[in-house]
């Protein structure tokens, strides 16, 4: 390998870790500012904290919505407190981040037909 090629790749290893990174700090999951964190005021969130439903017991990180479309990548929009978007279950540990009782849940679509499963307290 010349010294060109490894510059490269250690620019490319460098510039993957900032993503992954930036994209923990603020974005969609347990700790997400957007979507999914536990909050007590707006200035918790990126957007919106919705606190008091059995739901989300301490609040979450969360915005208002009709469909999918207007929810972050790894969210849905669902019928909860009049359509919020909502982290999805990928599996049956994907959930215990987010804190004691959250579970995949099914929980129906807000504009669209059906349900989906998203990490909640049932």
């Amino acid at each position: 390998m010349n010294s060109r090629h490894l510059v490269r790749v250690a620019l490319g290893t460098g510039l993957l870790l900032v993503s992954l990174i930036a994209a923990g700090c603020g974005g969609v999951g347990p700790g997400g500012r957007e979507v999914g964190g536990a909050c007590q005021t707006d200035r918790d969130c990126a957007r919106t904290c919705f606190a008091g439903d059995s739901h989300y017991p301490g609040g979450i990180c969360s915005a208002r919505c009709t469909s999918d479309a207007q929810c972050p990548g790894g969210t849905a929009c669902v019928d909860d407190l009049g359509g919020i978007c909502a982290v999805l279950c990928a599996g049956a540990n994907s959930c215990s981040g987010f804190g004691r009782g959250f579970q995949c849940d099914s929980e129906n679509r807000r504009g669209a037909p059906g349900e989906v499963t998203v990490c909640r307290v049932p």
